[in-house]
């Protein structure tokens, strides 16, 4: 599966990224000062995973 990260609305990643890059981004934004409420991960779900799936 392939991540992407959004801080306030507007997704910071430029390229679909694996979970721990993802969490790494995140973490960044969280030590940055940023709140949870604010900054997210989302699971971007691609026609590659879903021929996967089938």
């Amino acid at each position: 599966m392939k991540y992407t990260v959004w801080v306030g609305g507007t997704e910071v990643t430029d390229y679909l990224v694996d979970r721990d890059t993802a969490d790494e981004i995140l973490m960044d934004y969280l030590d940055k000062g940023y709140d949870e409420k604010d900054v997210w991960i989302d699971e971007v779900v691609t026609q590659i995973d879903r021929a996967k799936e089938k």
